[in-house]
């Protein structure tokens, strides 16, 4: 009876003990999971990284080569990645089927064939010199895989290529016989595992990149540009009644047209018509009230976004610079609020129209600080940030095949940019007087003093 009980007690051991093993190799196997995910996580993200930094490395070295050759260094505009592709088409005779400059998806790239299994095969093993790798995707707007080897830039899930082009001049694809360097869409540059020697089964893609480079002081930047002068004078503060742009001496970025930018950037999709299209009415003194047009109704709503619908959200000169600025700003002969009295001839302000004692210093100024930036060019396709008809405009415009056309989100890019904001506020400004204790923003009119300097800098 004692060797039965005995052995019910080794029983029950074993299996406390069986199901303690158990356990322990469960959690260590969820653990060793969880780590390996972790550790997986943490490698994408070393990788791009390092993609990022080899995009930035190339750009640098891209923009510094164009300025030494040049011996300019305003030598650059808009720049993006690009594969090397053999524009005739990938060519199967022996004598260069093996050859480096041999790359193309393609046979011919003006019919589009497709290559067979070997020459596609071989094609990936040319793959060498800013090498286009076979990435497939799956597309919101098709079932089928993507070989996206380019960011849709202009979302009209076409490719809009580089360089030299013909110029196509209608729906039907006809050409006028005449080329232009065309700025299309950028290109995603695999990476090799050894950058050194061609892609094979030993030498893989261990990721890719591509950038768009967009120089700040060679563009407008729409945080910047256009105001509502009008409200001040006989528009209601509630941006409700149309646009109210008004230029008088051209002092600031907000004296440019946005609405006449627009109107230039595609003439198709905003047409002249004085009376109907575009009409900039700068006579307020005629009881003239707001302008009008497409492309002045646009620009009103990319002001409105800024402004968050209210000309009042945005601060004034007084709220802006201390009194020492206000007070400058009221007497430096230029008329920085772009309101009264209107700029008709060279010589119509002989005196300041701000020393007067009811100057607008009180009053919001285009030139502060919008209370929403756009922060990326990509917004404007967002009609809760621009309008649903200025969206359909651009939409419409990229979706056709005409170059003019096509091409006009890249002619805006080359022209507008969102990246000249002012650094986030606590930066020591090395000029003037930034104290980040008030958040108050720079201004040209009061310098550091020594001490404050030293002790904001070392704060």
């Amino acid at each position: 009876m004692k060797y039965q009980s005995q052995r019910g007690v080794a029983l029950v051991i074993t299996l406390i003990m069986l199901s303690v093993i158990t356990f322990l190799t469960v959690a260590f196997l969820a653990i060793s999971r969880r780590d390996r995910a972790s550790v997986t996580t943490s490698l994408n993200q070393t990788d791009a990284r390092f993609m990022a930094d080899t995009a930035l490395a190339r750009l640098q070295a891209e923009i510094t080569a164009r300025v030494m050759s040049q011996d300019s260094l305003f030598s650059y505009d808009l720049m993006m990645t690009r594969n090397f592709i053999n524009p005739q088409g990938f060519d199967p005779a022996n004598a260069v089927r093996t050859n480096l400059t041999n790359v193309n998806y393609d046979y011919y790239t003006t019919t589009g064939t497709p290559l067979n299994r070997d020459d596609h095969a071989q094609n990936i093993a040319n793959l060498f010199y800013d090498p286009r790798p076979p990435v497939f995707v799956r597309t919101n707007t098709n079932a089928d895989l993507d070989f996206r080897f380019y960011l849709d830039n202009n979302r009209n899930s076409r490719f809009e290529t580089n360089g030299m082009q013909p110029i196509v001049i209608d729906e039907l694809g006809n050409t006028n016989g005449l080329f232009a360097d065309f700025l299309g869409e950028p290109e995603w540059i695999g990476v090799l595992q050894n950058p050194e020697s061609p892609h094979s089964p030993t030498n893989r893609f261990i990721g890719r990149y591509l950038y768009v480079a967009l120089p700040i002081g060679k563009t407008l930047d729409l945080n910047h540009i256009h105001n509502y002068a009008k409200g001040d004078i006989n528009l209601p503060r509630i941006m409700n009644a149309g646009d109210g742009f008004l230029r008088n001496q051209g002092f600031g970025s907000w004296e440019l047209n946005l609405g006449g930018f627009l109107a230039d950037l595609n003439t198709n999709a905003y047409v002249r018509d004085a009376t109907i299209q575009y009409e900039y009415l700068p006579d307020v003194s005629s009881g003239a009230f707001a302008n009008r047009g497409d492309a002045f109704q646009d620009a009103l709503s990319f002001l409105s976004f800024r402004y968050r619908g209210n000309y009042d959200n945005i601060a004034s000169v007084s709220g802006s610079f201390p009194a020492v600025g206000a007070t400058a700003f009221r007497r430096d002969l230029i008329d920085g609020y772009s309101t009264r009295p209107v700029l008709v001839s060279p010589f119509a302000n002989v005196t300041d129209p701000d020393s007067d004692p009811n100057d607008l210093t009180g009053q919001p100024w285009a030139g502060s600080n919008s209370r929403t930036n756009y922060l990326d060019p990509q917004e404007l396709f967002d009609p809760t940030k621009t309008s649903p008809a200025f969206v359909q405009r651009l939409t419409n415009s990229v979706a056709r095949t005409n170059s003019y056309d096509r091409y006009t989100f890249q002619r805006l890019l080359e022209q507008i940019g969102t990246g000249s904001e002012p650094e986030v506020l606590g930066k020591i400004n090395i000029n003037y007087t930034n104290n980040p204790a008030v958040n108050r923003v720079s201004t040209n009119f009061v310098d550091w003093t020594p001490l404050q300097f030293f002790t904001n800098v070392a704060q």
